[in-house]
């Protein structure tokens, strides 16, 4: 093989190089910028509601400890929050202002619950969740699509020991016992990430 050709192969192999080292910057290049990609979750775009037999509605979110992270369970996880119960909408339904006052109003602490997220995995999120004095978990399912975060369980008011509630709510709303309000319901929280 001659001068000229050897020189030939030598610039193609060169060239050759230097287009897989470039397409290889330009991946990592890609991969670093998707990554830099942070979220924080808003309790402003962020909803709990409920859904029993008898009736469904919603609380407020108020967290003050929201984080920026460069995954949205990252972002989830550790988010301590409140739920006002003045707060809460039913969606009409007659007795709303009697569950207001006289079903959580005979809480311990009943003008707010108390809560936090931890994300035990890709498909699990428990719910610490605090009412009537008492802390209990309560495991959801989550699902994610693009910014919006979708978690669903099941909570029994039972379990938090509100039967003194129930009955106030009923003899308030005049509601008979076997029409009562179902004491297992369930559960979801809704949010809307913020990406920057």
């Amino acid at each position: 093989m001659n001068k000229f050709n050897l020189s030939l192969v030598f610039i193609i192999s060169l060239f050759v190089l230097l287009s897989c080292d470039n397409i290889k910057k330009d991946t990592t290049a890609s991969t670093t910028s998707n990554s830099e990609k942070m979220f924080s979750l808003e309790p402003q775009t962020t909803k709990v509601f409920w859904k029993g037999t008898s009736f469904e509605g919603q609380l407020n979110f108020i967290s003050n400890n929201t984080k920026q992270a460069n995954t949205i369970q990252k972002a989830v996880d550790g988010i301590v929050f409140s739920l006002p119960t003045s707060s809460l909408y039913t969606k009409e339904h007659k007795c709303e202002s009697e569950i207001k006052n006289t079903f959580f109003g005979n809480t311990e602490k009943g003008a707010s619950l108390e809560g936090s997220f931890k994300v035990s995995n890709d498909t699990l999120v428990i719910m610490s969740l605090k009412m009537n004095g008492i802390t209990n978990e309560i495991p959801l399912s989550y699902f994610i699509s693009g910014q919006m975060l979708s978690m669903r369980g099941v909570m029994d008011f039972d379990n938090w020991k509100m039967q003194n509630a129930f009955d106030s709510l009923y003899v308030a709303c005049k509601q008979p016992v076997s029409e009562g309000i179902s004491h297992e319901v369930g559960i979801s929280v809704e949010s809307y990430l913020k990406a920057e």
